[in-house]
């Protein structure tokens, strides 16, 4: 009797302990997490080369700091609930637009276009972060969320600047992108050629700017409807925010970037991470993340069955598990 009623309570709890669920979630979103998301400042700083980015500090007296960057495309207005689901977790949050996307300048007179000239740019950009917020005097540890185009500029960062990071949490950490019908290499001397024909800071063939946010049928990132509504009313409240294709720089150096980043994989040994896998993945492919969690002994891998590229936007089902976990690891800190 004792062990059913402790079952039921996991199971209850489970399903109740995030800030909002599914069902009833545009009247909740709108009512709870974007008042309280507003209600902190927005920001802007100077990063690489003086480019402006932009950031947002939910400041609530914790003893840690968390940063949080989204995926490609991604503005941080779309982590609001996270934001809401980890405010109790004794941490202050510092969420950063990546440079040429969000509320961050571009970089090419064509807003829409994902371009970056090194990709190690990102990583110059995210030490300047930490140090001119000076996270590393004012807190005890500072830790790192990312997802997918995120989690390779946090893993680049602490290659290039180590103990940047105390712990890390990312999902789809984009170190090796599924190129469908091509290989890697060959993708890399493709854009090398592009290259050297002028065409470095055009649209990938085939792609261009966008006019408004996929539609749920299109999507290949979330099961959630109420979840992708969200981020589309992010995205288009703001049409200064939607994003248009890759460039041929941008995948040129993005490749380059997911090379060297398993390449020098020993250099992030000792550091703790938790690294989520969808199983019905579109972006990311899994074996150079599984591969650098499994030479890291502080890393935990979870792989997430049923869902989708973005698990920090998914069904309850699945999201739960992520923000379940993610708690656990930032625990660890207290």
């Amino acid at each position: 009797m004792n062990k059913l009623l402790i079952l039921l309570c996991s199971i209850f709890f489970l399903h109740t302990s995030w800030a909002i669920s599914e069902s009833g979630y545009e009247n909740k979103f709108f009512k709870e997490v974007w008042p309280f998301f507003q209600s902190h400042p927005e920001a802007v700083l100077t990063g690489y080369e003086d480019l402006e980015l932009n950031y947002r500090s939910v400041i609530r007296g914790g003893k840690n700091a968390l940063i949080i960057m989204g995926g490609r495309t991604e503005p941080i207005d779309k982590y609001a609930e996270l934001v809401y689901d980890l405010k109790d977790e004794n941490i202050d949050i510092f969420l950063l637009d990546s440079r040429g996307q969000g509320r961050s300048a571009r970089l090419l007179t064509d807003p829409q276009k994902g371009y970056v000239e090194k990709f190690s740019d990102y990583a110059k950009d995210l030490k300047i972060f930490v140090d001119k917020l000076e996270l590393k005097k004012k807190y005890q540890n500072v830790l790192f969320l990312a997802h997918s185009m995120g989690g390779a500029i946090g893993l680049q960062a602490q290659q290039i600047y180590p103990k940047l990071f105390d712990g890390m949490v990312m999902s789809a950490p984009m170190i090796e992108i599924m190129l469908r019908d091509r290989t890697e290499k060959g993708t890399i001397r493709l854009t090398r050629i592009l290259k050297l024909l002028g065409k470095k800071r055009d649209y990938v063939p085939g792609g261009g700017p966008n006019d408004s946010y996929w539609t749920f049928e299109e999507n290949t990132v979330t099961h959630s409807l109420a979840r992708h509504n969200m981020a589309k009313w992010v995205s288009e409240s703001d049409r200064s925010l939607l994003m248009g294709s890759t460039t041929v720089n941008w995948v040129h150096e993005a490749l380059k970037a997911g090379r060297k980043i398993y390449k020098k994989r020993e250099l992030l040994k000792g550091i703790p991470m938790l690294i989520f896998q969808a199983q019905k993945e579109h972006f990311s492919l899994y074996q150079r993340q599984t591969e650098l969690c499994r030479v890291n002994q502080l890393c935990k891998r979870v792989y997430i069955f049923g869902s989708k590229h973005e698990v920090f936007q998914e069904v309850d089902q699945y999201r739960d598990q992520v923000i379940s976990e993610t708690k656990k690891f930032l625990k660890k800190f207290n």
